[in-house]
């Protein structure tokens, strides 16, 4: 049984300039290089916080569902996804994420309807995606 709240922690370290990278550190990991992406002048040579902002949102929808598989005896072979993030100015010129669309696709599934059932709860599930306000357009494939 998972015992609640459960805490994350990550730190980063960055000296000034707009094309200087920088680290990101979790736990005993590699340390992930940083910058600030080639559309807001940055050098463009790592992640940036557009990049994580995406893949944390496919991330746990991954995570979520291979819980859920194994939970509910459901294999498959593999799963693919990829999202596009698309940032935008609002009514007040402030940047925000105004959409995000997410492709999510299953292959080798032991039982289609089970799979894709699954699928469709486990997205749904994602703690990341239920922390964000970014509307999220999903196309689930399973085969």
């Amino acid at each position: 049984m998972i015992k609640f709240p459960l805490n994350f922690e990550v730190y980063s370290e960055a000296t000034s300039g707009i094309c200087n990278k920088w680290k990101i550190h979790i736990n005993a990991y590699e340390p992930i290089t940083c910058c600030i992406p080639t559309e807001f002048y940055g050098p463009g040579e790592g992640y940036t916080p557009e990049d994580f902002f995406a893949l944390s949102i496919l991330n746990c929808m991954i995570a979520s569902f291979k819980i859920a598989c194994e939970k509910e005896n459901a294999n498959f072979d593999k799963v693919k996804t990829k999202a596009k993030l698309i940032m935008n100015l609002d009514a007040n010129n402030k940047l925000i994420f105004s959409e995000i669309n997410i492709i999510i696709d299953v292959e080798g599934a032991s039982d289609i309807e089970k799979v894709k059932k699954i699928l469709e709860r486990s997205v749904n599930d994602c703690p990341v995606s239920n922390a964000i306000k970014t509307p999220k357009t999903l196309q689930l494939n399973v085969k």
